[in-house]
């Protein structure tokens, strides 16, 4: 069976929540036998080794703020064209050249449209196989949440017009392909109402972690996110405005992951460590996780990398999305007073006794089932 899987970033960095996830499908697909031709961007001066699978479109900016020339000349390009900026972003000739040259010689029996972002693509790859599109959101509800929570008349405009756009694009996109491949119930639910009698699957995406013997705890808190994102950003404030005022001032609470410099020194009890290559080693060296998320869609993979790392996890309702059965070292709390309560309880326990037994099972299960789903849905598809 030969795959085309077309995403934004080449994954194997893993280096964001939708990277693991593109990783893991192409994990999946190829563990089920199949042969994959995988094709994405390359983050301008990045050291990146390509495997024999991968295909790299081009050298390119990824993230806005690593170059406002080019963020200016995107947003340029989307106003111009009444595209959404987030799509502007990835479109490219070089991709479409590349694209149309691999399916002019090669057969592929499905072709993966993996993320609303490359849906460019469509027009060159209509007949070239089963289509599949890998919605790891719904984009355009992302924007209509910041909008209804930005606060001055130029945001609200900005993510008003990026939601409807990407709406319609949406729409275009899900009645041209033959499946849908969902991380939440809540996002295929969405897509069954508006493409009735499309074949809309969801997964449960597992992580890379798994629970190992508790080790040494050295921070009773952590905290791992990209901080520069404006959802995460929103989680973290909220827990510093309202939840930390609430916890003893003797607690060591440790945060790292891009974009929260602002945190550095600022208080006597909060080590900001930035980008940190092992996020496991970092899960396993606090006594308990703390998720603080607050807005967002689709699922949040460092919720679920934190609990198969079989640690204890206080995590809000808005960070368990997508995660319907979880382990009993997991505690959801909404309220600022139940979440720093949890965490105090947490931190007073006893870690030499480890955690619950089904936190430890909790991962290798999940990441099982994963597996075997999306080779089940592969070849549904060739039958159908």
């Amino acid at each position: 069976m030969k795959v085309l899987f077309l995403t934004t970033v080449l994954p194997a960095k893993r280096r964001t929540g939708g990277e693991i996830v593109s990783q893991l499908f192409v994990n999946a697909l190829i563990d089920g036998g199949c042969e994959v031709d995988l094709l994405g961007y390359v983050r301008s001066g990045d050291d990146y080794q390509l495997a024999a699978m991968e295909k790299r479109v081009a050298y390119r900016v990824i993230e806005s703020d690593s170059s406002r020339s080019q963020a200016i000349l995107w947003l340029a390009e989307a106003l111009l064209n009444n595209r959404p900026y987030s799509l502007q972003k990835y479109i490219s000739g070089s991709y479409r050249e590349l694209v149309r040259s691999l399916t002019a010689r090669t057969k592929y029996d499905i072709v993966v449209i993996d993320h609303e972002q490359v849906a460019f693509l469509l027009r060159d790859v209509r007949s070239r196989g089963k289509l599949v599109y890998i919605a790891h959101n719904v984009e355009f509800q992302i924007y209509e949440k910041l909008m209804s929570s930005a606060k001055s008349v130029l945001s609200r405009w900005v993510n008003a017009r990026e939601s409807r756009l990407l709406r319609t694009h949406e729409a275009e996109l899900v009645n041209a392909v033959d499946a849908i491949w969902t991380l939440t119930h809540d996002d295929k639910r969405h897509f069954e109402a508006i493409c009735p009698g499309k074949q809309v699957d969801n997964y449960d995406i597992p992580s890379y972690y798994r629970a190992g013997e508790p080790g040494r705890k050295s921070v009773d808190v952590c905290m791992l996110g990209t901080w520069s994102w404006d959802a995460n950003r929103k989680g973290l404030l909220w827990f510093f405005e309202q939840v930390y005022p609430l916890l003893r001032k003797d607690l060591s609470i440790s945060v790292a992951g891009k974009g929260a410099d602002w945190l550095d020194g600022r208080y006597p009890n909060v080590i900001y460590r930035g980008f940190i290559d092992d996020p496991g080693e970092f899960f396993d060296s606090a006594k308990v996780i703390s998720i603080p998320s607050v807005t967002g869609g689709g699922v949040q993979v460092k919720t679920i990398d934190a609990i198969s790392t079989g640690n204890y996890v206080v995590a809000t309702n808005v960070a368990m999305r997508g995660i319907s059965e979880f382990p009993s070292s997991v505690m959801v709390v909404d309220d600022a007073k139940g979440f720093a309560d949890s965490i105090e309880s947490i931190v007073a326990r006893d870690m030499t006794k480890g955690v619950p037994v089904d936190a430890i099972s909790w991962g290798s299960e999940r990441f099982d089932a994963f597996n075997k789903k999306v080779r089940a849905a592969a070849l549904m598809l060739l039958e159908g």
